[in-house]
């Protein structure tokens, strides 16, 4: 959106960074309903952190260097990058392995 500030200024990565850490914080949780072992909200909490402000940077700089190099404008990046993130997140959330417990 126009007027939102870019996605590594720092308030928005810190946003970021803490919804991806609380997010996968919980995900023992939901595993431990499911029967399974899973490892300590901490170390699922750090991963997420890092994931988060990772693929942040990735994004980021992968969406402008597509832009530049090809000269597509900005909209049609950022429209291609919002389908490739929500059909990868469908493809997690729909894996076989989430499904068989």
């Amino acid at each position: 959106l126009p007027l939102t500030p870019n996605r590594i200024s720092p308030l928005q990565l810190g946003a970021r960074a803490i919804s991806g850490g609380v997010s996968a914080a919980y995900l023992p949780h939901s595993a431990r309903s499911e029967g399974r072992s899973a490892p300590k909200p901490w170390q699922l909490g750090l991963r997420g952190l890092a994931s988060a402000v990772g693929s942040t940077y990735l994004t980021y700089y992968g969406r402008k260097a597509i832009g530049e190099r090809t000269g597509i404008s900005d909209r049609w990046v950022g429209a291609a990058e919002d389908v490739a993130v929500f059909k990868l997140g469908s493809m997690i959330f729909d894996s076989p392995s989430r499904s068989a417990a």
